[in-house]
């Protein structure tokens, strides 16, 4: 796509400014995108509440949530989790029994670990699990929304 000599202008003050204010390009684009989602996320929240039923909306946010997982699985909670307990493993040895033996305080940092690990991973699995049950039987899904359905 061809630019005019005005719209040439128009970028290059555009560029002025943002190398003034020690904004790059990316910084730009980066700053679009917050901002246009800023103002996107509460029109589509106003729009999903008006147009669509109780049902539909419990079934939105579900499916919704269960595709939020996926920025704590993007978070790599494993990769930490083996981090930190490769560092506690570093004073334990395993029995010929398959026992762990050694340090009593990495053995206890250790579980604790890995009880913390479960716990996290079990809310991270079971809390839309549970919001699948069905919603037109229980009112408790429809009292823990933040954004309220509009009534029809």
């Amino acid at each position: 796509m061809l630019r005019t000599g005005r719209q040439l202008i128009r970028f290059s003050k555009i560029k002025t400014y943002l190398s003034v204010l020690g904004l790059n390009q990316a910084i730009y684009y980066s700053l679009l995108n917050k901002t246009f989602s800023a103002v996107a996320q509460p029109t589509i929240l106003y729009f999903i509440a008006k147009n669509l039923s109780f049902i539909e909306q419990g079934y939105y946010y579900t499916f919704y949530s269960i595709l939020a997982l996926n920025i704590f699985l993007e978070l790599e909670l494993g990769v930490v989790i083996t981090h930190f307990s490769s560092n506690e493993f570093g004073t334990l040895s395993w029995t010929p029994k398959g026992a762990l033996q050694g340090d009593g305080l990495a053995l206890s940092r250790l579980l604790s670990i890995i009880k913390k690990s479960l716990v996290w991973y079990g809310a991270i699995v079971s809390k839309p699990l549970e919001d699948m049950y069905p919603f037109s039987i229980r009112e408790e899904p429809w009292a823990e929304m933040i954004v309220k359905p509009l009534e029809e």
